[in-house]
């Protein structure tokens, strides 16, 4: 019985240690970017600029489902006006209290 028991401890710090492993390309449905609620998710996306060093215009498509870490992500259309990418669909996970993330999604700069 302990032996169970202590499988099923170590098989739950291991499902923990993956939940930030990534499967594509920052930004993707397989590795959405981390942020803390709406303010986290709003203030990644001001914090992007487009190759024309100006900031995309984007707006919330709406929840896209469950990621593979059992959180609801949200999709976003962006759009960079006059330099590139043209237009884009960002995904965040907003379920990551205090995390700021400090890189860009590709195609993007980012400000501090």
């Amino acid at each position: 019985m302990r032996t169970i028991g202590l499988t099923a401890v170590f098989l739950t710090l291991a499902g923990c240690a993956t939940t930030g492993a990534t499967n594509g390309a920052l930004g993707s449905e397989a590795n959405p970017v981390r942020a803390d609620m709406p303010p986290g998710e709003q203030a990644y996306l001001n914090r992007l600029r487009c190759s024309d060093g100006k900031p995309p215009i984007f707006s919330r498509i709406g929840s896209m489902g469950i990621q593979h870490s059992s959180h609801v992500i949200d999709g976003f259309d962006v759009t960079c006006s006059s330099g590139q990418p043209a237009k884009t669909t960002i995904y965040i996970d907003m379920y990551h209290p205090g995390h700021v993330e400090s890189q860009p999604v590709e195609g993007f700069t980012i400000v501090p």
